[in-house]
């Protein structure tokens, strides 16, 4: 063999071995930036889970902060009340106007909860509204009936409305902590 001709082989084995070095090093970096995206983007999913776990959690926490708020006031309306004719009407009329911004926010927490709960949750939370929202209707009769027997058994009805509502929140809390549980 002349040495030409082995200069050509040696030149073809050695182009041919640029390109499959190269073919091989496109396609090792083309899967090493598809892995890398993928990770990206699996990272990006988890962030967005978080978040949005967090989100949940954060409304949530709101929507019981405001229910607990919401059994204070009937409780504090409840101990005027009873002070009978000792209670003066502005207090009454005080706790009766914090009693209805409490049950403003059980509404606020409960739209924002429809954003991110499921039907089921934002369904107590409404019926929780609905209870407070009843109490607090009864408590303007009650206000103006300080004094009378009925007045008397207002109140008795309304403490146990309270229990129940206490009872139907500490439910929905228990209820809302198996979703953010399972939501992990």
């Amino acid at each position: 063999m002349s040495p030409e001709i082995a200069a050509l082989i040696g030149a073809g084995i050695g182009a041919v071995g640029a390109v499959i070095g190269a073919v091989v090093g496109y396609r090792t970096g083309r899967y090493q930036a598809k892995a890398t995206v993928d990770a990206v983007l699996l990272q990006l999913d988890g962030q967005r889970r978080e978040t949005e776990r967090l989100r949940r959690q954060e409304i949530y926490l709101n929507h019981l902060s405001a229910a607990e708020e919401m059994t204070l006031a009937i409780n504090k309306f409840l101990a005027q009340l009873s002070l009978g004719d000792r209670a003066l009407h502005e207090d009454l009329v005080a706790a009766s106007d914090h009693m209805q911004a409490c049950v403003d926010d059980l509404t606020r927490t409960r739209s924002q909860m429809r954003l991110v709960g499921p039907p089921a949750l934002v369904e107590t939370a409404e019926n929780i509204r609905e209870m407070a929202a009843a109490i607090v209707n009864d408590a303007r009769a009650m206000r103006m009936n300080v004094l009378t027997d009925q007045g008397e058994a207002m109140a008795i009805n309304a403490r146990r409305a309270v229990q129940q509502l206490a009872d139907a929140v500490d439910t929905w809390a228990a209820e809302a902590e198996g979703q953010l549980t399972r939501s992990v």
